[in-house]
């Protein structure tokens, strides 16, 4: 996502889209710091030698990086409030649902303390989920 804002040029026009977009980037980008650059994947599957972070953003949230990817793509909906890009953001929505399904799946049989550590934490959204 932080690609296609630099290479596009994308600034938001509404206040509303540039706090979503600011506060997906940064806390994509400390979710980063504290996971670890080499242990961020693309698919569910966790690393063999993985490690359970349970500091900064992973204290409150289990997924902070797919919260930050749907804070940013929000600033995109926000911004052109139409049928294919609120498709799109629920489509990605779905998807993500779906990839922490799996994930916690697997974190759960190769780490004993991730269900301790679900029952600590939420999902997505803090209260909520």
């Amino acid at each position: 996502m932080i690609a296609v804002i630099v290479t596009t040029g994308y600034v938001p026009e509404t206040i509303a889209a540039l706090m979503l977009l600011v506060a997906g980037c940064v806390l994509g980008v400390v979710s980063i710091a504290y996971i670890r650059l080499d242990n961020v994947r693309i698919f569910p599957e966790p690393k063999k030698n993985i490690r359970l972070v349970t500091t900064g953003p992973y204290k409150v949230v289990r997924h902070p990086m797919y919260v930050s990817v749907l804070l940013l793509s929000a600033s995109f909906v926000i911004e052109s409030p139409s049928f294919v890009p609120i498709l799109a953001w629920f489509i990605l929505l779905y998807v993500l649902l779906e990839k922490i399904r799996i994930e916690e799946t697997l974190l759960s049989q190769r780490l004993p303390e991730y269900n301790e550590y679900k029952k600590r934490t939420w999902r997505l959204i803090p209260f909520l989920f």
